[in-house]
């Protein structure tokens, strides 16, 4: 058996799937880690999400790694294939997002809509820390969205008074 030697290409896509898969994973744990980069006006998945981009890197870095560890090819060939597996797991994923998306269409709200309803904070905001807050909407689902705005603890109603870039900004009703 071969002993495994640490290239600079080993390292380069054992980094970026480590930190590919810790932001993934702590999204999926945490909710949305870099919503502020979905730029769409909806809550929907965006032709390029935050999810969507690091499930990505997970699968171009865990591919390269594998081929890199274990094939004598070219830098540039393990990177195209590399591109390959990034694609191979970021495509159906967006499709599968699209799908729900589309499935729940009718649940959505506009940011204009959102404007003065009354949340209740899932995760606590402070003036220089963003929480979250959860809207209900007229059929009975909710939407829940990173927010700013004072001190306010789990639990609390705020009013919703801006959103921007899926950011709700609160104050107190």
């Amino acid at each position: 058996m071969d002993t495994l030697v640490w290239t600079a290409d080993l390292v380069t896509y054992t980094i970026i799937t480590g930190v590919s898969l810790a932001f993934l994973l702590a999204s999926l744990l945490l909710g949305e880690i870099f919503e502020f980069l979905d730029s769409d006006d909806s809550f929907g998945p965006q032709f390029v999400n935050s999810t969507l981009f690091l499930a990505s890197g997970v699968g171009f870095g865990g591919v390269g790694w594998i081929i890199t560890a274990t094939t004598d090819l070219n830098g540039l060939v393990v990177a195209l294939i590399a591109i390959a597996g990034g694609l191979i797991v970021g495509i159906p994923l967006g499709i599968v997002q699209a799908g729900m998306h589309r499935a729940q269409g009718s649940t959505d709200l506009s940011h204009q809509e959102l404007k003065g309803r009354i949340g209740i904070v899932q995760l606590p905001t402070h003036p220089d820390l963003a929480g979250r807050v959860e809207i209900s909407t007229p059929n009975g689902s909710t939407v829940t969205l990173p927010a700013r705005g004072g001190n306010f603890k789990v639990g609390d109603r705020v009013r919703i008074v801006d959103v921007v870039a899926s950011t709700a900004f609160v104050e107190a009703p």
